[in-house]
């Protein structure tokens, strides 16, 4: 993905994993961590000029993860 659309993108991304609408949204949370992880070792020049206004929420998104949890056994079970 080109760096703007990335960039854009990341933001709502990060926007939505931080409101409460993402309760249980455990693998959105994991994806975001991975994500930015992967682009900064792979393609640094495309996150380095957001990654600033990405730390605080990594750090939150890491804390919150009962938050993230699924309260249902799901298809895993318990």
């Amino acid at each position: 993905m080109p760096a703007i659309p990335f960039q854009y993108y990341i933001h709502a991304m990060k926007n939505f994993l931080l409101s409460d609408a993402s309760r249980e949204e455990a693998d959105g949370a994991s994806c975001y961590l991975r994500l930015i992880e992967r682009k900064v070792k792979n393609e640094p020049t495309l996150i380095l000029p957001v990654l600033p206004e990405l730390f605080d929420s990594v750090r939150i998104i890491a804390d919150r993860q009962s938050f993230y949890a699924s309260t249902s056994t799901g298809t895993l079970g318990n």
